[in-house]
């Protein structure tokens, strides 16, 4: 029954790519699975469709919703954070010690609703006051710090 309806068949395989889609990272199976829907639409408007125009349809929806809504859906649902903007809005902010941070090491800092690994020239111990001055060169998410 399923090989003799091809409009469940597409249907049937676009639910299962944005099912695999919730599994695994990426962003692109949701767009195969997007095309599969647009054939199955397709076969069940036009009627009887060759199997090679359907695959050939679906090949190219697949492609040319990839080019044109991942990057648009990407920044959407992901952010469009580009290298250095938090860490702009980070600097200046005044947070409180959670984890002590040695002199050269790591230690936790809250501020702004959130906590950040920080590190420091010299030894802050927890509850003090502190301010970031700068972002890590070598981890855009380490924040450091110096007594405010």
């Amino acid at each position: 029954m399923l090989f003799d309806n091809p409009v469940l068949l597409w249907f049937i395989l676009g639910a299962a790519l944005l099912v695999a889609e919730l599994l695994l990272p990426g962003f692109i199976l949701i767009f195969f699975g997007v095309a599969a829907w647009l054939v199955a639409l397709m076969i069940w408007i036009i009627g009887d469709v060759p199997v090679s125009f359907q695959l050939i349809t679906f090949g190219v929806a697949s492609v040319l919703l990839i080019l044109t809504l991942r990057q648009h859906f990407r920044r959407t649902f992901q952010g469009d954070v580009t290298e250095g903007h938090d860490a702009d809005e980070r600097i200046g902010a005044r947070a409180v010690v959670e984890v002590a941070i040695p002199a050269g090491g790591e230690g936790r800092i809250k501020g702004r609703g959130s906590t950040w690994p920080a590190i420091s020239e010299s030894p802050i111990e927890v509850g003090v006051h502190v301010v970031v001055t700068g972002i890590d060169e070598s981890n855009s998410t380490v924040v450091k710090v110096e007594r405010s």
